[in-house]
């Protein structure tokens, strides 16, 4: 081998030594733009992460916030669930009353109308008319004879 050829070879492989560093060059360039868009990407990722928490950590207040108003709702139902039936427990003992004094005014009126058979406008009549009573303005009852013979 002569000297340029040598020289040649020398020089092919340094060139292809030189090229070959642009190349590399490149690519680590090219992997750095890669690594700073890899890690943008991660930013952001990590972002909407913290996001995601915060917005799930508003809900899980709202809703404990939720369950208490709702426990507290709960608890109003409950006490006027007990009133509507001590209510209800008292209108029946008014019903009751009612009408054990609809019997008694039902009994007192035949009373009544047996009395009135007996009864007579006269004092110390032994005849015994019939009387019929009309309410006064008052709500007292005045007697009266019987139409018929007056």
């Amino acid at each position: 081998m002569e000297w340029g050829e040598l020289l040649n070879w020398i020089l092919g492989i340094l060139t292809l030594i030189a090229s070959g560093g642009w190349f590399v060059n490149w690519r680590a360039h090219k992997r750095q733009e890669d690594a700073k868009a890899i890690q943008s990407e991660q930013d952001i990722y990590q972002e909407m992460l913290t996001d995601l928490e915060t917005h799930n950590e508003r809900l899980r207040k709202f809703n404990a916030e939720i369950s208490d108003e709702c426990e507290q709702l709960r608890k109003r139902v409950a006490e006027n669930e007990n009133k509507l039936l001590k209510q209800d427990d008292k209108l029946r003992e008014q019903e009751k009353k009612l009408a054990t004094q609809e019997n008694k005014i039902e009994s007192l009126e035949h009373r009544l109308e047996l009395v009135t058979e007996m009864m007579c406008g006269k004092s110390n009549c032994q005849q015994r008319t019939r009387v019929f009573l009309t309410p006064v303005d008052d709500d007292s009852f005045m007697t009266r004879k019987n139409q018929e013979r007056t």
